[in-house]
């Protein structure tokens, strides 16, 4: 039996997801636009998420993991290939700049399979299911990243799921992309739903879906050991994971502080951070939140489904990771340029008019997420597991209970400092909800 994992490319090429200027002219009719591939590549396509991806998949042993990259390779004398070009336009021409793959591929270490395809399907002249017959009838894992996630990716999951039907499938989100983001992630839950496609948030998931849960997210190492430096004010204990997120995510830093932001009980570290370049220069303040890899890879993912539609009201991911099985996201608000806002929860425990409160509450629930309520529809959900209220909460709500009472919470009614009494919270959490 066969236990190598197989990662598969989709047309991660020139003309399909080479970054661009934010003006700069679509190079075909195929290239994802500037906004998906600034997603998918990262700004700095080197260190972006495909670049990282790649590099991991490289260090893998070639008996643990099988790369194969689909390119579109094109020849324009070809008669069989004219009307595919007269359709989409010129692209990807064999031997071409934009044929080129868009990542850089340290082949001296380890292969990689190539398969050049002309069509819409990858199995139509191209040796891919010859490639693939000894896996047959065998649960190998199949991890596939690339462009289209509406066309190739979903035609190559079809094809796969109809003709190897014991192959586990799996997609991340984070790796894929298309002309629109509204059709890349609606197909994800398509070939989630349809094809049983298992589909992943996190890098880190995706990584440790392919080869098991004790491998190594990627990240690369640090340009500088001893930049940034990293001060944080504040409660919160940061773990050696956590720091390396943090300087991951501030690489181009010779220093950042971090005021702990609180509130909640989810046990996610959230900072706000104030951030001087390697040259100097003063950066924009950002947020960071850090988590389990898996809450913040959807956290992430339903940023990225939201920004279209709230605009600036939407945070906006300056860049994100992956590592120790914590996951960090770095976003900003239009509104921090000038420095931190502060949060609704401070504002109302020092006495926020009610006056003030009703219009504040109203600018978010009406005239900033009525965009999205106006496109509602039912759906059947367990909410207290959506909105991640689960019995494992239960001794960090316990030690905030403690904090403000001063004494061991035990009891099932607590009498509060100021004379009320309140249940006890932990409670719920540690004994109601399990039930």
């Amino acid at each position: 039996m066969n236990h190598q994992a197989l990662l598969i490319t989709q047309c991660l090429q020139n003309d399909f997801v080479k970054l661009l200027g934010p003006h700069q002219p679509l190079p075909n009719q195929l290239h994802v636009g500037h906004d998906e591939s600034l997603r998918l590549m990262g700004e700095n396509p080197t260190e972006g998420p495909v670049a990282m991806m790649m590099r991991w998949a490289y260090q893998q042993p070639e008996e643990q993991l099988r790369i194969i990259h689909i390119r579109d390779w094109h020849n324009p004398s070809d008669p069989f290939q004219e009307e595919h070009l007269r359709q989409f336009g010129s692209h990807c021409v064999s031997g071409s700049d934009g044929a080129a793959f868009a990542f850089a591929a340290d082949e001296s270490q380890r292969g990689a399979q190539k398969i050049n395809a002309s069509g819409l399907s990858d199995f139509v002249g191209t040796g891919l299911s010859e490639l693939l017959i000894p896996y047959a009838g065998q649960p190998v894992r199949v991890g596939l990243m690339g462009v289209w996630t509406e066309a190739k990716i979903s035609f190559l999951a079809y094809d796969l799921r109809t003709r190897f039907p014991q192959m586990e499938i799996g997609v991340c989100s984070a790796l894929t992309a298309s002309s629109s983001r509204a059709h890349h992630f609606w197909s994800l839950q398509q070939m989630q739903r349809l094809l049983g496609v298992r589909l992943f948030s996190s890098i880190g998931e995706f990584t440790q879906f392919l080869l098991g849960s004790d491998v190594e997210t990627p990240l690369p190492a640090p340009r500088h050991d001893d930049k940034p430096v990293v001060e944080i004010a504040g409660p919160a204990a940061a773990s050696p994971a956590d720091l390396r997120l943090i300087k991951h995510l501030f690489r181009d830093c010779q220093q950042v502080s971090l005021k702990t932001l609180d509130g909640g009980f989810s046990g996610n570290l959230v900072f706000g951070s104030e951030s001087i370049d390697l040259h100097g220069h003063k950066q924009t303040h950002h947020v960071v939140k850090i988590g389990p890899q898996g809450a913040i890879g959807k956290e992430r993912a339903a940023f990225e489904q939201v920004e279209d539609v709230l605009g600036n009201s939407a945070p906006q991911i300056s860049d994100f990771a992956d590592f120790g099985g914590r996951g960090a996201l770095k976003y900003r608000y239009a509104a921090m340029g000038g420095g931190f806002s502060t949060t609704f929860q401070k504002l109302y425990s020092a006495g926020l008019s009610t006056e003030k409160i009703e219009r504040m509450l109203t600018t978010v629930f009406s005239e900033q997420l009525g965009r999205l309520y106006a496109a509602a529809s039912p759906e059947r959900a367990n909410l207290l597991s959506y909105y991640w209220f689960s019995p494992e909460r239960g001794d960090n709500v316990r030690r905030h209970a403690e904090a403000i009472l001063g004494k061991p919470a035990r009891e099932s009614i607590l009498r509060l400092p100021s004379g009320q009494t309140f249940p006890n919270p932990a409670h719920f959490y540690t004994r109601e909800l399990p039930e």
